[in-house]
């Protein structure tokens, strides 16, 4: 910046004037920058809640509508033939056990 011709108390004066506008535009810049923060603080904590709100309902049984038929199906056939491995490992493992009775 040159101040050739000037007066020094109108160089003086230019030198404040764009010292405040670059002030100005770094405050800007802040806040912008603190409200896209702000913008992604709230909607993480719109996503927690939901979390909360969904693990709560699920601990209490309100959703239990939704779970899959097919998985409870799943599940019961998996118990079921763990049972009926383990009932041929114990025939394995014990292969007369009649014998004892008699």
């Amino acid at each position: 910046m040159s101040y050739v011709g000037n007066t020094p108390e109108a160089a003086e004066l230019k030198r404040l004037a764009d010292a405040i506008e670059q002030s100005a535009k770094g405050a800007e810049q802040a806040a912008l920058s603190a409200k896209r923060s702000a913008s992604w603080t709230m909607m993480a904590a719109i996503v927690s809640f939901l979390g909360i709100v969904i693990t709560a309902a699920t601990s209490l049984g309100w959703l239990d509508w939704a779970k899959r038929p097919s998985a409870e199906r799943n599940v019961t056939q998996a118990s079921a033939s763990s049972d009926t491995s383990k009932s041929k490992q114990k025939f394995l493992v014990n292969p007369t056990p009649s014998s004892k009775a008699q």
